[in-house]
């Protein structure tokens, strides 16, 4: 007999057992709840407590007039043990750089902070595998690549929706971060990138700016997109016209800002507030202001992303977005033993200055 003190437990592991064993091919759906109180011998609030947990962690959904099914997003109810994880940068070295001459040495601090975060929430479990591979390569590469070893994947930096299908038939469960593709099955952990560019769109607003220009980042990147849309419905519905002179797409390094600004600067009219897509870009315009005898914060107000400063060279307003929590997210969707390509959704913070 069931000790009852536990039961709701041991109702709850023997079904997700019995997914596990079965899948979803061979248990489309779920038997009755009077069928589990006469199987293990409960109550029917013990099945139904065991049930809503299966619920409340999204691996099984209710049907109407179907039953319970495990959820389409359940992509793995159970790991063959492996004590690796891989952790794949895929550089924007080939894009980057194409539009503008190298001036600056800078490099987005994101993804270090991320590992790094990740690595203390899981090197006392999991041993962490690092390469770096090219987006056009990876086909090529990664099946000669330590990350093979692993079956749990962590794509930073480029990503491609040909990159994820390429890990997913490869036999790989798949975390990205920053993508923002939509109908695209793939574990995520997304910032609020539209939510705080607005809101830091509104402050400058607020602070009685109307001629306000977007530095942009790749266009094709969804990162990039998702956060101008952010600046673009803070103005629309502040009733601000969208210029299109404002309006520019670079490729996210401090020479997509310092050679944008100097175009900016040359309008007849210039703005006097620049949001732009990441500190690095907000840095290479800050330079370009300084050079044309203006002053930053004054003359024109320059915001960034990622709370980072060059030593301190220049205080401007940007958005935290804490990848020490970006990274305990991810590293909880790496831990688990049943995958769902579930996204979540990790707030960030103006950081006003």
């Amino acid at each position: 007999m069931i000790n009852s003190q536990y039961a709701y437990d041991y109702v709850y592991e023997k079904i997700l057992e019995e997914l596990r064993e079965k899948g979803r091919e061979n248990m489309p759906v779920l038997p009755s709840e009077k069928e589990y109180c006469e199987k293990f011998g409960v109550s029917l609030t013990t099945v139904r407590r065991a049930l809503d947990r299966l619920y409340n962690e999204k691996i099984i959904v209710k049907m109407k007039g179907q039953g319970s099914v495990i959820a389409d997003n359940v992509r793995c109810l159970k790991f063959v043990p492996n004590k690796f994880i891989g952790l794949l940068m895929v550089p924007f070295d080939d894009i980057q750089g194409r539009m503008f001459e190298r001036k600056f040495v800078y490099v987005n601090p994101y993804a270090q902070k991320i590992y790094k975060s990740v690595y203390n929430e899981l090197k006392d479990t999991y041993d962490l595998l690092i390469d770096t591979i090219g987006a056009e390569d990876i086909p090529k590469k990664f099946p000669i690549s330590v990350l093979s070893r692993a079956d749990k994947i962590l794509l930073l930096g480029e990503t491609r929706t040909e990159t994820i299908s390429y890990l997913h038939s490869a036999g790989k469960c798949v975390v990205v971060y920053n993508f923002f593709e939509k109908g695209i099955d793939v574990a995520r952990v997304n910032g609020d990138e539209r939510l705080q560019y607005k809101t830091m769109t509104e402050w400058l607003i607020a602070n009685g700016h109307k001629r306000i220009a977007s530095i942009n980042g790749i266009n094709f990147f969804s990162e990039s997109i998702e956060r101008y849309m952010g600046f673009q419905e803070a103005m629309i519905m502040s009733d601000i016209y969208l210029e299109n002179r404002f309006i520019k797409w670079g490729d996210m390094t401090p020479e997509s800002g310092y050679f944008i600004t100097k175009e900016l600067l040359a309008l007849p009219q210039i703005p006097t507030a620049i949001v732009c897509v990441n500190d690095g870009v907000a840095m290479g315009a800050c330079d370009a202001i300084t050079e044309a005898g203006l002053t930053v914060g004054k003359d024109v107000v320059v915001t960034g992303h990622d709370n980072y400063a060059e030593d301190g060279k220049y205080a401007i307003p940007t958005i935290d977005p804490d990848y020490d929590g970006v990274g305990k997210q991810i590293a909880a969707m790496l831990r688990r033993e049943t995958w769902l390509d579930e996204e979540i959704i990790h707030a960030g913070k103006p950081i006003i200055r």
